[in-house]
């Protein structure tokens, strides 16, 4: 497996935007707010104005200022996470290593599942968040919502490094 990243990755992101409901797919290229605000719905803090220094620094390439492709967005998150530009949500899938596409869609799922309104934050208010630890360090984590009231435990620890909860 590769580098593991925590922000929402492209294929994750193209999946799920497909499945909003009665929105249309985004037709790329797309202007400098719309890739702002794509890529702060990915999980990173930016504005136009870093997105335009990242083209003028030679970070990122776009075919015309103001057009960017797929690629030219991709590479820009790609600097954006590197340099640290996360929100929290991107903080929280570091802190559990999680994949951010993953936590979107079982958050999804939660919704539908338990009447919850389409949101696009992580927060579920009344179920119970269960992080399950990926096989190694090279491996992400799962995460999965379930109702209120529900007991967990953790599993196939020992008790130097079970945790006291």
């Amino acid at each position: 497996m590769g580098r593991l990243t925590h922000y929402w990755d492209r294929e994750s992101y193209d999946e799920l935007m497909e499945l909003i409901p009665g929105e249309a797919p985004v037709e790329y290229p797309i202007g400098t707010a719309a890739a702002v605000s794509e890529l702060k719905l990915r999980g990173l803090r930016c504005e136009p104005p870093t997105l335009l220094k990242l083209v003028g620094d030679g970070k990122v390439d776009v075919a015309k200022i103001g057009e960017w492709s797929k690629a030219a967005i991709d590479a820009a998150a790609e600097v954006l996470y590197a340099a640290g530009a996360w929100d929290s949500w991107t903080h929280w899938c570091f802190v559990a290593n999680a994949r951010f596409g993953q936590v979107v869609k079982a958050r999804r799922v939660a919704s539908a599942l338990f009447g919850l309104p389409f949101k696009f934050s992580f927060d579920c208010p009344g179920l119970v968040t269960v992080i399950e630890p990926g096989a190694d360090g090279g491996e992400y984590s799962r995460v999965r919502f379930y109702p209120s009231g529900t007991q967990v435990s953790p599993v196939d620890q020992d008790a130097e490094t079970a945790l006291p909860f």
